[in-house]
């Protein structure tokens, strides 16, 4: 599907994979989300190109909205494979490249749903490359973003792995993708012991019925699957070589709410003793404005990334701001805490500190002040 799109010029493959600088030299800073339009604003595709990665979702375009709708009406409505929300993905980051070679862009395809929106949703149909359930009726989930009705990639067969993985080649062939986010790798087929049957769930938010976010498998459809799954993802991550960004392989997402400055320092440095990349993740940019380019970060949440950043940690604002490009530099140790105040230094002469009493931060950059003397902290 994706090597007919004529947005693409490059000749790719793994050797043309462009890694995320994790240098500390400024913050790290990344994008993760979509907007819904067909065209982003040329400011913003330049917002784009300033981060250090991106990761470009299903939500790029109308084509995620449009049959959203259409599938909750009543009676529901087909989406249009025709759609094609893998173009509006890839558009997006073909031109966020063109501004920023050395931008890092990965895009979202799931592993488990095969939404009805994508081109390559109408291959799987044509070569029967989706999961039937033990009546021969088509596997359909509720995903966990609401949308219903949406068919399983089934990888017990051939040609359901081949299917997959070769649209996963030709991104590799783009010369533009850089990785992939692998969506619900880790789901397999598990066995029911009170019904004693075998099943494959999403139970997404955990809202749904059980009839919703299950489907029951043969026991040959669930062996091969489980089987053939481990089978794709490894293919996957040996397209994309040891520094492609791949998500639950070679990075790791770790969540901002609700953490303490420490909490969120032993996060980061946990998923980096196995990953090579860490995505600090500050919400979720589902509908975004096609024209915004402002970083949606808080202050505070500057402040607590700078005292658990490492190299290899990201930070996802999604947009941009001034403090992004002024100086950092490593860190001349993790954040020291004396009573309730936390404190950091970088080679900079950036400081940070956090009060834990009342959760006060504060970041002095080092072109922000001519004074700056850390013994006097």
């Amino acid at each position: 599907v994706v090597a007919t799109y004529t947005v693409v010029c490059q000749v790719g493959g793994a050797d043309a994979i462009t890694a995320p600088d994790l240098s500390l030299d400024t913050i790290p800073i990344g994008y993760f989300g979509g907007v819904n339009c067909k065209q982003r604003s040329q400011q913003n595709i330049e917002m784009l190109a300033k981060m250090r990665v991106i990761v470009i979702e299903k939500w790029e375009g109308p084509c995620w909205y449009e049959c959203f709708k259409n599938l909750t009406m009543n009676p529901p409505i087909p989406c249009e494979p025709s759609c094609g929300a893998e173009y509006y993905q890839l558009k997006t980051i073909t031109q966020a490249k063109a501004v920023n070679p050395k931008l890092s862009a990965v895009f979202y395809l799931n592993t488990l749903y095969d939404f009805p929106f994508l081109e390559l949703h109408e291959k799987a149909l044509q070569a029967k490359a989706d999961m039937l359930d033990v009546k021969g009726k088509p596997v359909a989930f509720k995903n966990d973003n609401g949308m219903p009705n949406i068919n399983v990639f089934d990888f017990s067969q051939q040609v359901g792995r081949d299917l997959w993985t070769g649209f996963v080649k030709n991104l590799t062939e783009t010369g533009v993708v850089d990785g992939l986010f692998d969506d619900k790798s880790q789901i397999l087929a598990t066995w029911n012991e009170t019904g004693k049957f075998w099943q494959i769930c999403e139970y997404g938010t955990g809202k749904d019925t059980w009839n919703i976010s299950c489907g029951v498998i043969t026991n040959e459809t669930a062996m091969g699957y489980n089987r053939g799954k481990p089978m794709v993802l490894e293919a996957l991550y040996e397209m994309f070589g040891p520094t492609g960004v791949v998500f639950f392989h070679t990075m790791d997402m770790v969540h901002m709410k609700d953490a303490s400055p420490l909490e969120l320092a032993r996060s980061i440095q946990k998923a980096l003793n196995t990953s090579r990349y860490v995505y600090v993740q500050t919400h979720d940019l589902m509908d975004g404005d096609c024209t915004s380019v402002q970083s949606l970060c808080s202050q505070k949440q500057l402040a607590m990334f700078l005292l658990a950043v490492e190299q290899g940690a990201i930070l996802g604002c999604d947009g941009w701001d001034e403090q992004f490009s002024k100086p950092l530099g490593d860190p001349l140790g993790p954040a020291e805490k004396t009573g309730n105040m936390l404190k950091r230094h970088f080679k900079s002469g950036t400081y940070v500190t956090w009060d834990l009493s009342n959760n006060q931060s504060k970041i002095v950059w080092a072109n922000s002040k001519s004074d700056y003397n850390p013994n006097q902290l």
